[in-house]
């Protein structure tokens, strides 16, 4: 008799979008032996354009929310890898930035005690500042250059 995660891998990634509660709930409750393939399903539930347009949807802040807030590291670095693909226009920067996921990246990038974490974070604005100047500028509100500052002690110069 196939498990819960069994099911949930024989999905198609469109029907995977339609499961993501219960996917999330997975991951919470994931062992060492679980968690490679919840991994593998949370990145395939999110692939290509479809999986990018559903980052793009509100209803998927809950879930982007829970990953980058996650005691686990490896589901924040997951959630991170998710959040640079939507670092790669203007648009979704003001859309990161808007839904309050930049302050959390910033604080990821300069206080996780997980170096991975803050990494990923750092890819983040590495992807942003590919994007552009335009990109970048709507990224460094004050909110999230405070962040930076106050986790790197209040400092004004940063080193991204």
């Amino acid at each position: 008799m196939p498990t819960p995660i069994d099911e949930l891998a024989s999905l198609p990634p469109a029907e995977l979008r339609g499961r993501l509660s219960d996917l999330f709930d997975h991951i919470d409750a994931a062992t060492e032996a679980s968690a490679p393939t919840l991994s593998t399903l949370a990145g395939r539930a999110f692939e290509g354009e479809a999986g990018l347009a559903a980052l793009r949807d509100e209803a998927c802040l809950p879930f982007l929310l829970h990953g980058l807030g996650s005691q686990d590291s490896e589901v924040r670095a997951l959630t991170l890898i998710q959040v640079e693909r939507l670092s790669q226009s203007e648009p979704d920067v003001v859309l990161l930035r808007d839904r309050g996921l930049l302050l959390l990246v910033a604080t990821a990038a300069a206080a996780d005690r997980s170096l991975r974490v803050a990494q990923k974070a750092t890819d983040v604005f590495a992807a942003i500042a590919t994007a552009g100047g335009a990109a970048l500028g709507a990224a460094l509100d004050d909110a999230v250059l405070g962040a930076l500052r106050s986790a790197t002690g209040g400092g004004t110069e940063l080193a991204l």
